[in-house]
């Protein structure tokens, strides 16, 4: 069992099929008080979303940067990304039919404020709820979890994390087992960066630095350690 006070990242390995396919920003913070979004936060994404509509609104969804490098990762373990959608383009699909984000708590919706910024997949979990060393792997026949919100979450032949209880997170939808909850102070975030010709190298780097800093400022969060995994 983690100290209550101890953000230090856990042990991460990622099957050398993905390695080839993605990369991996992680960040821990702590001293969280989870509760409702205040107006900072409500007006941070509704200014994000103005944002995006600005920038994407007259374009197909497939020909938004950062959509097709994350669909391109979900057709290369063979899942038809058009039915099985990445976290960030669900949220980017609901901010340009014009409606708005689902309100959960502060540390929720800040992170997918910085999902919606950057276009990239973002998983958020409680700290203290995992268990042992975390893994990075193609999910298996019958792999899944009971989701947020959500009956089941099929993993098979999508990119998943597993600790030693079994799987809780993908870039589509996180578990109900580690999710984030009034009770959690401590928090695990993984950004997934698909790999590509077409990638940029500081992506991620910034994308991590910029949901730091929201998370601090947002959500008083005290800051952890921060790793990028890179194949």
């Amino acid at each position: 069992m983690r100290e209550e006070n101890d953000l230090s990242l856990p042990p991460l390995v990622v099957t050398p099929e993905l390695a080839a396919l993605i990369d991996l920003g992680l960040l821990t913070a702590g001293g969280l008080a989870v509760e409702p979004a205040g107006p900072a936060v409500t007006a941070a994404i509704a200014a994000a979303a103005a944002a995006a509509r600005a920038a994407h609104g007259a374009r197909a969804i497939g020909d938004i940067p950062g959509i097709a490098p994350v669909r391109r990762l979900m057709s290369a373990l063979g899942t038809d990304p058009t039915k099985t959608r990445s976290s960030s383009e669900a949220l980017l699909r609901r901010v340009l039919k014009g409606q708005g984000l689902h309100a959960v708590n502060n540390v929720v919706d800040t992170v997918n404020l910085a999902s919606l910024r950057w276009l990239l997949p973002m998983g958020l979990y409680d700290l203290a709820a995992l268990r042992g060393q975390l893994r990075l792997a193609r999910g298996g026949p019958g792999d899944g979890y009971g989701g947020i919100g959500k009956e089941r979450v099929n993993l098979e032949d999508r990119p998943a994390l597993y600790d030693d209880e079994g799987p809780f997170g993908a870039p589509t939808s996180d578990s109900f087992r580690t999710r984030v909850h009034a009770g959690t102070t401590r928090i695990l975030l993984v950004v997934y960066a698909p790999r590509g010709a077409d990638a940029d190298p500081e992506l991620l780097k910034r994308c991590l630095a910029d949901t730091r800093g929201l998370l601090e400022t947002l959500c008083r969060a005290r800051r952890g350690e921060e790793r990028l995994l890179r194949g």
